[in-house]
């Protein structure tokens, strides 16, 4: 008596987990992909791009005036006057 009860319990049990899985793997399912076709035509391409961001040199060049030596003649002259 008390071995058939725990099956009849065991398998109540593997019948509702069975169909818990079955019902979630249906729900889970995925729609088939419908694609959206166009015939083909005789077009132009054109591509265009647009790009952000900032332009880097692959060497900097520093100028300096040299106004250093500009002063000293500047400042000699109105000495000299």
């Amino acid at each position: 008596m008390k071995k058939s009860v725990t099956i009849i319990i065991l398998l109540v049990i593997a019948v509702a987990f069975g169909g818990s899985m079955y019902y979630l793997y249906q729900k889970n399912a995925e729609d088939p992909v419908v694609y959206q076709t166009e015939k083909p035509t005789k077009e132009t391409i054109i591509r265009k791009t647009m790009a952000t961001g900032s332009i880097l040199p692959l060497e900097e060049v520093l100028i300096k005036p040299n106004i250093s030596e500009l002063l000293k003649k500047f400042m000699w002259r109105v000495a000299t006057m």
